[in-house]
């Protein structure tokens, strides 16, 4: 088997990237941090780590962006019963 040129790896790696749920702000970092991990030993041992990576993050992101998603809309929930209200305004 042929090693992996760095043509293939980019394109590995993008689709990797692509079929996950990992932030564009965090490609950067797992790309450099698989990159540390296995360049020694080709790329196809930098995608290795790579996947690995994103296996690990991949449902903690969910779980977080679950959250994010609750959080927004009990705030939003909350503003609008706080509207609905016919309170003064509290002048302080």
């Amino acid at each position: 088997m042929s090693r992996m040129t760095e043509e293939q790896y980019e394109t590995e790696q993008a689709k990797l990237f692509k079929d996950s749920n990992i932030p564009i702000e965090l490609h950067d970092a797992l790309s450099y941090m698989a990159y540390e991990q296995g360049h020694a030993y080709g790329y196809g041992e930098c995608l290795i780590h790579l996947r690995d990576y994103i296996d690990a993050l991949s449902q903690p992101i969910k779980n977080f962006e679950k959250r994010v998603r609750a959080e927004a809309y009990d705030r939003n929930l909350l503003r609008q019963i706080l509207n609905s209200l016919d309170f003064p305004p509290i002048i302080y």
